[in-house]
């Protein structure tokens, strides 16, 4: 049975529920060079290599397991198997730290990074994205990006997955409900709904957090080095992320506006 480091948000809730129910059944859905997608149910998650950034889907190890897509397996909370392989996932949690809201919104007050250009593989017009950003409209931009691109994670989704951060950072707990609701209703793969799912609750890659902590503390330097570090994720997802992320910091509104509050309580349209 191979080691493992520690492991997100995702996981670790999938484990605390498959201890009370004996074990949960699931499947390997997909298998990559970095990371091996599982889903349980409706819950997808990744066994990765510590090589990849911890992040709220990922369980990370040192070794991959010799899993094949369709594979069935099994999680008991403190360890999944195949029939030919087992990792351990009872280990501790690494979940992502957000700056509060009040502190986000006085370091913008202070001097936040320019927004950024939405990258032409999200194929949105910037213009379009950033106006509906300024107006609190996260539906509305997720209409715009939703889908949108090339890749696992469609570029447009990595722009939203940064917008859905900061948005979560900069209005609070109270905002999860409708901002999941968004990221809920967005017509994607399921890798990117996870990912956004898991944006929307205030869970990211650990370099975005530690991105948001540098703009709180004024560190522009470290900063910067946290965006080309994320911009070097994948051949167009982490400029992406980076382009929402700078973008929902310099136009989103404090406090989240009465239609958006009103358009995504109504729930998901699954």
């Amino acid at each position: 049975m191979s080691t493992i480091g520690d492991r997100g948000a995702a996981f670790g809730e999938l484990a605390r529920t498959a201890g009370p129910a004996g074990f949960l059944r699931g499947r390997v859905v997909s298998v990559h060079r970095r990371a091996v997608y599982l889903r349980f149910g409706d819950v997808l998650v990744a066994h990765v290599g510590t090589g990849v950034d911890a992040g709220p889907l990922h369980l990370r190890g040192p070794v991959l397991p010799p899993a094949r897509p369709g594979e069935a397996v099994r999680c008991d909370g403190a360890r999944i198997e195949a029939r030919q392989w087992a990792v351990r996932c009872d280990v501790p949690d690494r979940i992502g730290v957000l700056p509060g809201p009040g502190e986000l919104a006085r370091a913008r007050h202070r001097g936040a990074p320019a927004g950024a250009r939405v990258p032409a593989e999200a194929g949105a017009a910037t213009g379009a994205v950033a106006l509906a950003v300024r107006d609190g409209d996260l539906a509305g931009a997720a209409d715009l990006l939703g889908g949108r691109g090339p890749g696992l994670t469609p570029a447009g989704d990595d722009v939203l997955a940064g917008l859905l951060l900061v948005a979560r950072a900069l209005w609070g707990p109270a905002a999860e409900p409708w901002l999941t609701g968004t990221a809920g209703r967005v017509p994607t793969t399921g890798h990117a709904r996870a990912f956004l799912h898991w944006a929307a609750r205030g869970q990211g890659l650990a370099p975005e957090h530690a991105w948001l902590a540098a703009v709180v503390s004024g560190r522009p330097g470290e900063r910067l080095r946290l965006e080309h570090r994320l911009a070097g994720i994948g051949a167009s997802s982490g400029r992406c992320l980076v382009a929402g992320l700078r973008l929902g910091l310099a136009q989103l509104p404090v406090s989240p506006v009465e239609t958006q509050v009103s358009t995504a309580a109504a729930g998901p349209g699954l």
